[in-house]
């Protein structure tokens, strides 16, 4: 996990909050710059119109970005003193800038924000040993019609043959599809063979907005009506 992961991990940007911190609107965003450890460093902040936070750390002595503090196996002494005083950076700005959240990525509450809207359902979390994982129910007869759950990058790399050893957390969501769907999605970007549930039915879904919130709502929709026609079923 990179330091801005890690700061802002469950967080959500307040955007009106930005400008009095500090930040510069920008085309694409919001950008801040603010120097560190007596002015041998400078760092510079971008928040992009979706809320995704990036940045980067400049040697002013050599006028370069000092990658050292995104290498785990960099553990000096003066690289933590650095890294420690980037992360507080950081710190203060989800503090005076950001909202709590419940999932890690800004496509995961928005997504689930929607569901809520749309349905008036919320997850709930059944797996003791897994917390995380929220599973949304229809509420009739209680079957799943979602899971989102986060997982190491390379588990789901895992599911398309790709060896990785990406130890980033990701979150995904697994929806019910109908079954001549599957190839086609399988081949579009973000969508992978389903994490741990039924492949031949079931897709899992990257929320890192490499898919658009309309078409994953749309997929929901889908799932959710296989929880429905179920209950109606039942009925008969």
């Amino acid at each position: 996990m990179n330091p801005e992961q890690e700061a802002f991990q469950k967080k959500s940007i307040i955007e009106e909050k930005l400008i009095p911190f500090g930040f510069k609107k920008r085309k694409n965003g919001y950008r801040y710059v603010t120097r560190f450890m007596d002015e041998h460093f400078q760092a510079e902040i971008l928040i992009d119109k979706k809320g995704a936070v990036s940045g980067k750390v400049i040697d002013l002595d050599v006028n370069e970005e000092y990658l050292p503090i995104r290498v785990d196996s960099r553990i000096g002494a003066y690289v933590s003193q650095v890294r420690r005083a980037y992360m507080e950076i950081l710190h203060q700005i989800a503090a005076s800038c950001c909202r709590d959240e419940q999932f890690i990525f800004p496509q995961t509450n928005r997504i689930v924000s929607q569901i809520e809207l749309r349905y008036g359902e919320t997850p709930d979390y059944p797996f003791a040993k897994y917390p995380e994982f929220a599973v949304f129910r229809y509420p009739d007869n209680r079957k799943w019609y979602g899971l989102v759950c986060p997982i190491p990058k390379f588990s789901l790399l895992a599911k398309i043959n790709v060896q990785s050893t990406d130890k980033a957390i990701v979150e995904i969501l697994n929806m019910k599809i109908i079954p001549d769907q599957l190839e086609q999605l399988r081949s579009a970007p973000g969508f992978y063979p389903c994490y741990h549930m039924n492949q031949s039915n079931w897709i899992s879904v990257l929320l890192d907005d490499s898919v658009p919130d309309e078409k994953i709502l749309e997929l929901v929709d889908t799932s959710r009506n296989f929880a429905t026609n179920s209950s109606k079923r039942g009925k008969k």
